[in-house]
This record gives structure tokens, sequence and C-alpha cells, in this order.
């Protein structure tokens, strides 16, 4: 991380860095080592969902900050945006792997998905129900989110574009006014010119006389 990062950069980047240290370890280690039959394992998993989800967020926010930045800080900072984002698509794929590996062996087990703890399973079934289910609003916050921040930016535009034109008409107006005096004094000096002929016609006509 540069030190001349913006603060804001920084902080979202030291947030990144520490979702990536903490789903990495659970994918790697933490549901690799939890028994497959186990409620605990498919906690962790949407844990981990949870944390793909804000780590997705983050980068978002991320480029927002980018796009209010020089061109040169964006062509320097622009990489991490990148990387993260393969980075986690890489460990969603990884994940995935792992919950199909669970149900492979569960499916493989001689007791079954059915095992003598079911009573205990359906407890925690629905925390894994509602734990999907604030996930899934999650989701659609963030959608939410995301859309109303593209209207933000389109009502900024049109703004901005109304303001431009604003300037062009009454800039065109102002040059209108300008050319309306000139004409007028252009008039003026016309209609003197016109007087002092007449003048000289009569002045001429008095001496042939």
């Amino acid at each position: 991380m540069a030190a001349t990062d913006p603060p804001r950069i920084a902080a979202l980047r030291a947030d990144f860095d520490a979702l990536r240290a903490s789903f990495t370890q659970k994918i790697a280690s933490t549901i690799p080592a939890t028994d497959p039959r186990s409620e605990q394992r498919k906690l962790i998993a949407n844990q981990v969902l949870r944390e793909l989800d804000e780590a997705d967020e983050l980068i978002s926010q991320y480029e927002t900050e980018l796009a209010g930045l020089s061109a040169a800080q964006r062509s320097r900072l622009a990489a991490f945006a990148r990387s993260s984002r393969d980075e986690v698509r890489r460990a969603r794929k990884d994940l995935e792997k792992a919950r199909n590996s669970s149900e492979r062996i569960l499916l493989l087990s001689p007791s079954g998905p059915s095992a003598p703890t079911a009573a205990p399973r359906d407890t925690a079934s629905g925390a894994v129900d509602l734990d999907l289910a604030f996930r899934d609003q999650r989701t659609r916050l963030l959608a939410g989110t995301e859309r109303l921040q593209d209207s933000s930016r389109r009502l900024d535009d049109i703004h901005r574009i109304a303001l431009e034109t604003e300037t062009i008409g009454v800039s065109t107006l102002t040059e209108l006014s300008t050319q309306r005096d000139q004409i007028l004094r252009t008039r003026d000096t016309l209609e003197r010119a016109d007087s002092w002929i007449t003048r000289s016609q009569n002045v001429l006509i008095g001496m042939q006389r």
C-alpha cells in the first residue's frame, strides 16, 4: 500500500485484506477440517458466502472512490480492484467445490443424509434457513444500493448538462444583445448620414438659384 494513497482507499483495502484472510482461512482449513455431516460446516460455508458478498461490496466502493481520483492515481490503484475481484471469484469456486465434496460424502455415507442425529439437525437447519434468508436480503439491499447510486449518477449528469445548456443560452442571449446594440448604432449612424445628405442637397439647390 502506497503512503500517498487517499485515506478512504487505504481503509477499503485494509477492510478487504481482513476479509480475504478470513474467508481464505475458512475455505483452506476450517471447512475441510469440519465433519461434512455437521451443521457447523454449513454454517461456516454460509459465513464465507456473506464474507464474499461483503468483499464484492468493498471492491465496488473502492471502484467508486477511484472514479473521483486523477487519471494517474486511477492507473496506479486500479490493479488492486481487478486482482481482488479475481480472488473473490476463485474463492467462490473453491467454496463450491468444498460444498459439493460434502454432498458427495453424505450421499456415499452408509448412514446416508438421514443420520441418527436428525432431531438436532432440525434446529440447526432452521438457523441455516435464517442465515440464507439474511444473505438473500442483504444481496437485494446491495443491488438496490447500486441502482440508487446509478440513478444518482444519472441525475448528476442531467444536472450538469442542464447547467451547460443554461450557460450556452446565457452566452447566446448576451451575444444577440450585443449584435442588437451594434445594429441600432449602425441605424442611427445611417440616419444621421441621410440627414446630412439631405441638408447638403438643399444647400446645393439653394446655391444654384
